[in-house]
């Protein structure tokens, strides 16, 4: 649900028409990627587990849910500031650095991507174990 946010919050800019910068075109499709990327990972991983162990303690109480929704709210704008207040900037940005900046997040994408892939084949062969190399 809220990596998914990310991504639905991307898809106005990303569908929009008419005289849309590229900069935000090019923004609005990287946090769309990860977002749908890391939605459908950690969906995939709670239909396998059944659960997340990780948040049982603190999602048994009221008080506990509802300070991890709160905390989880505030991560999301937090982290959401520099797309946004980029998206609604009219400036058209300079080219070099949205080149620079579109290698760096394909570099990134291609690395995490990798990095997941290795981790759940060390999981699978594994199992119970952590992984701290790689």
């Amino acid at each position: 649900l809220g990596t998914g946010a990310f991504a639905a919050a991307s898809l106005p800019q990303l569908l929009q028409t008419g005289d849309t910068l590229t900069r935000i075109k090019l923004s609005a499709a990287a946090v769309f990627t990860w977002g749908v990327k890391l939605a459908g990972f950690l969906f995939a991983r709670a239909l396998k587990t059944g659960n997340d162990a990780r948040l049982e303690e603190t999602l048994s109480t009221p008080t506990g849910t509802a300070g991890f929704w709160i905390i989880s709210a505030l991560w999301g704008v937090v982290c959401s500031l520099p797309y946004t207040l980029g998206a609604t900037s009219s400036s058209p940005g300079n080219p070099l650095t949205l080149k620079i900046g579109t290698a760096m997040y394909v570099v990134g994408l291609m690395t995490e991507t990798l990095a997941d892939l290795q981790k759940s084949a060390f999981k699978a062969a594994n199992p119970g174990k952590f992984c701290n190399a790689g």
